[in-house]
This record gives structure tokens, C-alpha cells and sequence, in this order.
């Protein structure tokens, strides 16, 4: 089985990309949009761009598996996926030890509420002197500017914090930029919990009860929320900004 990541970036790009996070997978350039012409991706919104999407394909080139769009797919959603191809599922009483991990990074509006929401602070010996000139750039809205500074800041500190240290502190900074408020902060903490309980149901015989319902529908309500608050929380911004911030931390600690 082959894992081929489809991009309409040049192909010089798309090397740089896969040298400075050290993928593991390919990356194909579709730089005529082709490909994504074929599979029906392309975003009628800005047609250079495809919309998100994940298709498994056989060995006779059939798809059995397709998400576009709306929701990314998780881990668990897309092994079971193949192991109903393979003729394994349902597993019945079987139990997989599988970690139920987001496929796709970076993340959407629900995954970034959620990221914010955490009691994230500096590691020991980082000091929010340190970001002061990123937050100022980026409340001004300098977004390349803002880059520029942070990825200057991760040089420096290049060696004296793990990884770990500068992915928690993207979160902190962001935080201070956008000034999040208290009840976004709430609202991803109640995201976090019920979906950890739907979870945890889910995994339990006869998941499917009163319980889970209810927990259902109070998730349907939260997010529901979020989407109507989306645009107040500059949520899309955020999403935007922490996508960029941890691809500098990921880089500034690599090799």
C-alpha cells in the first residue's frame, strides 16, 4: 500500500516541503490541475486550489473510499475503511488497539478551538518578552512580517527547547494575539470533553444508549455554536496562524 499526497505546487516547492518535514510519503504536482480536474476537486471558489480530500484505491484502480470536503477523515475512520475491503470488518468482538488520530495537519476550526483551549504556557526559561515583537506584527495584521520575526526567535532558541516546548508556545502566542476570548476558551474545553466521552462510549459494548444519544446531541450543539461564532472568533485566522507557527517550530527543531 502507497500513501501519494496530490499539490498543485511546483515540484521545487513541494521537495522543499518534503525535505524540511522529512515525509516520509510522495507528493505528486498537478500544476495543470489535471488530476484534480479528473477526481472532481477542484474548488469552484478558487480554481487553482482543490478542495480537502482522501481516496483509497484498490489494486485495480477502484475507488472504495472518498471524503471531499466538509470533515477531514480520521485514522480509525480510514483503517476501517480498508480492512472492510480486506473482508476484516466488522470485527465483532475483536478489539484493535488503535490510536484515534486526526488525519491532516494542519487543522479545522473545531480541532483549532480546541488547541486554543488547552492550559498551554511557556516552557521553563522561555519568556513572553521573547514573542513580543510576533504578537505586535500580528495584531498589526503583518502576517509575513510576523513569520519572519518568529521564525528569527526559533533560531535563536534552536538547541535549548525540545520540540514539545516550541509547539506549546505557538499556542500561547496566538492566545496573546488574538486576545481569545473566555468564552471560546470554555466552549473548546467543553468540545474537548464530550468528545473524548463520545469516544470512550463508543468503545463501550452497547455504546449505542440513552447516554450516547444525549452526548450526541449536545456535541451536535457545540459545534453548532462554534460554527455560529466562527467568524467572531476569527477562528479561520487562528487555524491560519498556528498552522504556520507550528510548521516553524517543526522546522527550527529539525536536523
Amino acid at each position: 500500500m502507497s500513501v501519494v499526497a496530490l499539490s498543485v505546487d511546483p515540484v521545487k516547492e513541494s521537495r522543499s516541503l518534503v525535505r524540511r518535514l522529512k515525509l516520509s510519503l510522495d507528493i505528486v504536482s498537478d500544476q495543470d490541475y489535471k488530476i484534480m480536474q479528473a477526481y472532481k476537486v477542484q474548488n469552484p471558489d478558487t480554481e487553482e486550489l482543490a478542495l480537502h480530500a482522501v481516496f483509497i484505491v484498490n489494486q485495480k484502480r477502484q475507488i472504495y473510499y472518498r471524503k471531499v470536503a466538509g470533515r477531514r477523515p480520521k485514522s480509525q475512520e480510514l483503517l476501517d475503511a480498508i480492512d472492510y475491503q480486506a473482508g476484516r470488518y466488522p470485527l465483532g468482538d475483536e478489539k484493535l488497539d488503535r490510536v484515534d488520530l486526526e488525519v491532516a495537519y494542519p487543522i479545522n476550526i473545531f480541532q483549532t478551538i480546541i488547541e486554543l483551549s488547552k492550559n498551554s504556557d511557556l516552557a521553563k526559561g522561555m519568556s513572553g518578552e521573547d514573542f513580543d515583537q510576533t504578537i505586535l506584527l500580528l495584531r498589526q495584521g503583518e502576517s509575513d512580517e510576523t513569520i519572519v520575526a518568529l521564525r528569527q526567535t526559533f533560531g535563536r532558541m534552536r538547541g535549548a527547547y525540545s520540540q514539545d516546548d516550541l509547539l506549546e508556545s505557538t499556542v500561547w502566542i496566538t492566545n496573546k494575539a488574538l486576545g481569545s476570548e473566555d468564552e471560546m476558551l470554555e466552549t473548546g474545553r467543553a468540545l474537548h470533553s464530550i468528545l473524548q466521552r463520545t469516544r470512550e462510549l463508543r468503545l463501550q459494548t452497547g455504546s449505542y444508549n440513552d447516554e450516547f444519544q444525549a452526548n450526541q446531541k449536545r456535541l451536535d450543539e457545540i459545534r453548532t455554536k462554534i460554527r455560529v461564532n466562527a467568524v467572531a472568533w476569527n477562528l479561520d485566522y487562528a487555524k491560519s496562524m498556528l498552522r504556520g507557527f507550528r510548521e516553524l517550530a517543526i522546522a527550527a527543531t529539525q536536523k
